[in-house]
């Protein structure tokens, strides 16, 4: 959904490499998965309050405060200088533990200037949490991903350009607050992998989701929306997708293959769809229920739209009345009829 509030950027930079796991093996070909170890650290903002620090596992902790700010956008930069080569095939992965939402993104960082390339719109970040098998997939909506409260576990970010990096500076992170907000969160194992892993199926899998972002609710009755999720041609047959509620919602329900139901007289609100992907991959899709136009009709009875009224439906009766001026033009018609043919007649014989 649109957030319509001015939102206070804060930027956490700091150089890093990836490390995949796939239980207890490692994603990468050997000498294809490197740990980037956080050293000199660095860091200067426009505003804001900005503490952090290393620990002794090559991890941080960091804490970002914007109370007393003015409206506006503040950015902290924090990096280590990190050389490394950074292509399309390239992972970027961290061990993640927060307790307040954390919106953030991944910047490649080109130069000290902090140069960068920005990861692009609808690219999409992994989140898998500690002891699970499943993975949450999560797209770049207005410059960040969203990582929930009380996260614990990992994230991967497949680089998603086309270009390769030959010489980079660091890896950024783009941690996004409103205002009046503070978060805290602790990062380490920050590794970065690159070649076929055993993780491919999942982090690069295409997929759509159609369906409608605004259903509304009827005000008789019940109303169906369908929602599926698409794959590219051909590739069809290798998913089995299901489909379910967040939470239970009074009033509404989806069924296993994402036919919504939506019941009169449940209230507007924001729901979730969660969309299982081959029992590993799990995206969730976000509608808002909104009141039907007709509810805003005035001075109008509404029901007369959608369901008619007893007076309207008028019985029908079982004699048929055929009305007597009909009868005497279809007489007419025949006596015309009659008496042209018997004057040809007559001619033909005389």
């Amino acid at each position: 959904m649109k957030k319509e509030v001015k939102m206070l950027v804060v930027t956490f930079v700091t150089g890093l490499v990836l490390f995949l796991n796939c239980g207890d093996s490692v994603l990468a070909q050997a000498g294809k998965t490197k740990e980037i170890p956080i050293k000199s650290l660095k860091y200067h903002n426009n505003g804001g309050t900005v503490q952090f620090k290393r620990s002794k596992q090559n991890g941080v902790w960091a804490e970002f405060d914007t109370a007393g700010e003015k409206k506006g956008y503040y950015t902290t930069y924090i990096y280590a200088e990190q050389k490394e080569v950074i292509g399309n095939d390239s992972v970027i992965s961290f061990h993640m533990k927060t307790k307040q939402e954390v919106r953030m993104n991944v910047d490649v960082v080109l130069s000290p200037e902090y140069h960068t390339y920005t990861t692009e719109e609808g690219s999409k970040v992994f989140l898998k949490s500690d002891g699970s098998n499943q993975f949450e997939v999560r797209f770049i909506e207005y410059g960040a991903f969203e990582v929930p409260e009380n996260f614990s576990g990992n994230v991967y970010f497949p680089i998603a350009s086309e270009k390769k990096f030959l010489d980079t500076y660091g890896i950024g992170f783009s941690v996004v607050l409103s205002q009046e907000q503070r978060v805290e969160f602790f990062m380490d194992k920050i590794y970065i992998s690159s070649g076929t892993t055993c993780l491919d199926d999942v982090l690069y899998t295409e997929f759509e989701v159609k369906g409608e972002k605004y259903p509304e609710i009827p005000m008789y009755g019940e109303y169906y929306y369908s929602y599926k999720v698409k794959f590219p041609d051909g590739k069809r047959k290798k998913y089995q997708v299901t489909y379910k509620l967040e939470k239970p919602v009074e009033g509404v329900t989806v069924d296993s293959i994402g036919r919504l139901s939506v019941k009169s007289g449940t209230e507007p609100q924001s729901i979730s769809i969660l969309m299982q992907i081959n029992k590993k991959l799990q995206y969730q899709y976000e509608v808002e229920l909104t009141e039907s136009w007709l509810a805003k009709v005035e001075n109008v009875d509404v029901s007369s739209f959608v369901v008619p009224k007893v007076e309207e439906v008028k019985p029908v009766d079982s004699e048929i009345e055929i009305p007597y001026t009909f009868l005497r033009i279809i007489g007419f018609i025949l006596s015309v009829s009659f008496s042209i043919f018997y004057v040809l007649k007559i001619r033909r014989k005389g």
